[in-house]
């Protein structure tokens, strides 16, 4: 009889471990359910958008390679025809540019040059991927003005 009280003893321990562990084990079956690692809210460019308008290209031309804000305005100068700039870009070499001028990593142009300023007109697209307009003011200082 002890010998069969040690059996069932030995079958009751290993049944209740085993039916402990089941229960702390858990397993996630992802068959027809969303990873719960990957974001809620995905933000994709709309249909008409291809992704390398979004992202803003070097050009093959110094003055479309660097961003218009790191444009330095040095002189304006006219004469029949109308005005034109002299501008430095942060490598150190200077450009004359026109109204129409293209310059800038976003596609800028250059869409008017007054007696003491410049203003370069970038078409930019939000984080809705809608397409803006953003002007950038480029100014003479007073002591070259």
């Amino acid at each position: 009889m002890r010998s069969l009280y040690k059996i069932a003893s030995v079958i009751f321990l290993i049944i209740l471990t085993n039916h402990a562990y089941a229960e702390s084990f858990y397993e996630y079956k992802a068959f027809k359910k969303r990873d719960p690692f990957l974001p809620l809210v995905v933000k994709e460019p709309p249909k008409d958008i291809k992704r390398e308008d979004i992202k803003p290209k070097k050009g093959a031309v110094p003055l479309e390679s660097y961003d218009v804000s790191s444009f330095k305005l040095i002189g304006i100068l006219w004469n029949k025809i109308g005005y034109y700039a002299v501008i430095k870009l942060p490598d150190g070499k200077f450009y004359n540019i026109r109204e129409g001028t293209r310059l800038g990593l976003h596609g800028g142009k250059v869409f008017k040059i007054n007696k003491d300023s410049v203003i370069i007109r970038e078409q930019k697209r939000d984080y809705k991927g809608v397409l803006i307009s953003k002007d950038t003011i480029l100014r003479l200082r007073e002591e070259e003005g």
